[in-house]
């Protein structure tokens, strides 16, 4: 399943975003695990959240 931009904008976001409790910093599975959770696309790996970042720097 392709991930459109609105839906990469709603990760980098997030990677922008305090971590959760207990969590220093958002680590790749940790974004996907959310980015599912919260819905922003129905399966997202870490290397696909790796790539979205990597596009963003």
């Amino acid at each position: 399943m392709e991930i459109d931009g609105s839906q990469r904008a709603k990760v980098t976001a997030l990677a922008c975003s305090d971590p959760p409790v207990g969590h220093s910093r958002w680590t790749l599975r940790l974004l996907a695990d959310k980015a599912v959770e919260l819905k922003y696309c129905e399966h997202l790996s870490h290397t696909q959240a790796r790539e979205i970042l990597k596009e963003t720097s």
